[in-house]
Formats: C-alpha cells, sequence, structure tokens
C-alpha cells in the first residue's frame, strides 16, 4: 500500500459509535505493529449482531 493510500485510512482511526440491528454499537479502529496493520473491531449491542474483527495489511514487500 502506497503513502498516500495510508494517509487516505488515517481519518478511519479512532472510537466510532454507530447504530446497527436497531441498537448501539461501536467500532474502532487502530493501527497495529508500527503501522504495518490497520485493525477494526466493531460491536453492536444485539443477539443477532455479528462481532467484528477485521485486519488490514499496509505495507508492500
Amino acid at each position: 500500500m502506497t503513502e498516500a493510500a495510508m494517509e487516505d485510512l488515517a481519518p478511519f482511526v479512532g472510537d466510532w459509535r454507530l447504530e446497527a440491528f436497531g441498537g448501539p454499537g461501536r467500532s474502532v479502529f487502530e493501527w497495529a505493529l508500527d503501522s504495518r496493520f490497520l485493525l477494526q473491531r466493531t460491536e453492536v449491542d444485539h443477539p443477532d449482531a455479528p462481532k467484528d474483527f477485521d485486519l488490514t495489511y499496509t505495507r508492500i514487500g
């Protein structure tokens, strides 16, 4: 991933409140391992809502 593409992802980093399945939720984006990975964890306070964990690899080579 290019530096420009990584900079495009930077606004996502942080703690986000959301609503899904009719209930409140939270999504957290954070850099990991010297910014080689962008992690996203999402949880919604509803029994039918899936738990979500995403990992984006950001370095080439």
